[in-house]
């Protein structure tokens, strides 16, 4: 966020120091009071464009925020999710007839859901109960 703005206002600085550049080497050949109007338009202009960026800016802000927040929620309910599939297991759903299948689809389901769990923005990065599964293992 703060290195878009700092872009956005390096950009405005740039377009002010073009702008007065070449308003510097017309100006000559101008009296006081044109020189004035010039420069109050050049203003005008820039606090225009200025008050565009600052617009986009808050716009792109709020649209962030947004997506911050969705991605809490996805990463919470991923994590609600590594909890059934620990309890779903403790209650012995891997045991049956074609037990490996059960413990293929567990593993797999637990590894998209610690790739959703990983970089969430605003996450602590501690992990959701129900980790040590013993999925993959022989651990019956």
């Amino acid at each position: 966020m703060k290195r878009h703005q700092t872009i956005c206002l390096l950009a405005a600085g740039a377009a002010l120091l073009s702008i007065s550049g070449h308003a510097q080497q017309s100006q000559e050949k101008l009296n006081l009071q044109q020189r004035v109007q010039v420069l109050e338009k050049q203003l005008a202009e820039t606090t225009g464009i200025l008050a565009g960026l600052a617009e986009a800016s808050r716009a792109e802000a709020a649209q962030l925020d947004a997506i911050n927040r969705y991605l809490q929620k996805q990463a919470a309910a991923a994590s609600g999710m590594v909890k059934t599939l620990a309890s779903s297991e403790s209650q012995g759903f891997v045991a049956g007839i074609n037990f490996p299948s059960r413990e293929t689809l567990l593993a797999g389901w637990r590894q998209q859901l610690a790739v959703t769990l990983q970089g969430v923005p605003g996450n602590s990065g501690s992990q959701p109960e129900g980790e040590g599964s013993t999925v993959g293992r022989s651990g019956r």
